[in-house]
């Protein structure tokens, strides 16, 4: 047990060359594995699918060492339904990338702080906020500060509000084009 949990801690692989079963249930040895790599989370959903995904330290560690560097991989993925649902687990996650939202709960999907972080991080992750804050203004004006092309998440009702076209053109001239019917017809806008 202590050379394996020597070896996790060197290199997060070294769990995959376990052979004692009862080492996978080992709970020290998935934190070290953890804290040596988040990664290893996706290898252990066919070994130990339990023992990792609702406890709150292993997941903390998790979406605290993810930087952001895979497009749409979050250790948020592997988690519990119940942690997904955890505001500080979620925070934590979209705060290394905000693209982890897609993995959060509903609830928090619409919760403004959290899409804020997550919005902050990355602009696209305004495709996976709630519907009804898609059309919320002071989101949707967040998102526009952030990125013109939220554009293409928008809804046609908010595209034809002219405050909002405005912003959008105001930030960049090539949104015009993406406008509605209507807004491009006002010659308040041209």
């Amino acid at each position: 047990r202590e050379i394996i949990l020597i070896a996790v801690e060197q290199n997060h692989f070294a769990f995959t060359y376990i052979t004692d079963p009862e080492m996978y249930n080992d709970r020290e040895i998935i934190l070290k594995t953890v804290k040596s790599s988040w990664t290893i989370l996706k290898d252990f959903r066919n070994i130990t699918p339990t023992i990792y995904k609702n406890d709150y330290e292993i997941m903390m560690i998790a979406v605290k060492q993810h930087v952001y560097s895979w497009h749409n991989i979050s250790p948020l993925q592997y988690a519990s339904d119940e942690l997904k649902n955890n505001y500080n687990i979620v925070y934590e996650a979209v705060k290394q990338n905000g693209l982890a939202l897609q993995y959060a709960s509903n609830e928090l999907k619409s919760n403004k702080n959290i899409i804020k972080q997550a919005i902050n991080k990355n602009w696209e992750a305004f495709k996976y906020i709630s519907e009804d804050l898609k059309t919320d203004i002071e989101i949707v004006l967040y998102s526009i500060n952030k990125n013109w092309l939220i554009i293409q998440y928008l809804s046609n009702d908010i595209k034809n509000n002219l405050m909002i076209a405005s912003l959008l053109i105001l930030k960049n001239l090539k949104s015009f084009q993406y406008l509605s019917y209507n807004i491009k017809n006002n010659y308040n806008i041209i």
